[in-house]
C-alpha cells in the first residue's frame, strides 16, 4: 500500500513539475514574460530564480520531503533517490 501511494505521489509531482516548467518555458519563448502566467506559475518561477523549492512542490511531497530551505538542487537529488528506492522495492 505504501509503495503504491508513494508511486502515485511521485507521478503527480513529476506531472506538476513538468507542466509548470513547460508553462514558464512557453512564456519565455513567446517573449511574453509574465503576461499569461497564473499566480502559481509566477510563484514557481520566482522560487526557481532564487534556487528555492516552490511551495507547490513542497506541498505535493508532503511532510516527508526536503525542507524548503534545502534548495532546489537538494530537491531534485531527493526526488531521484526516492525514485531509485521505489525501483529497488519493486524489483525485489
Amino acid at each position: 500500500l505504501w509503495i503504491m501511494r508513494e508511486a502515485q505521489m511521485m507521478s503527480e509531482l513529476i506531472t506538476m513539475v513538468r507542466t509548470q516548467l513547460q508553462a514558464i518555458k512557453s512564456a519565455c519563448d513567446l517573449s511574453q514574460l509574465g503576461t499569461q502566467w497564473s499566480m502559481e506559475i509566477a510563484n514557481v518561477a520566482h522560487a526557481i530564480y532564487y534556487q528555492r523549492i516552490p511551495d507547490a512542490w513542497c506541498e505535493a511531497l508532503g511532510p516527508s520531503g526536503p525542507s524548503p530551505a534545502c534548495g532546489l538542487t537538494n530537491f531534485f537529488t531527493d526526488l531521484t533517490m526516492r525514485a531509485e528506492h521505489i525501483e529497488k522495492v519493486l524489483t525485489r
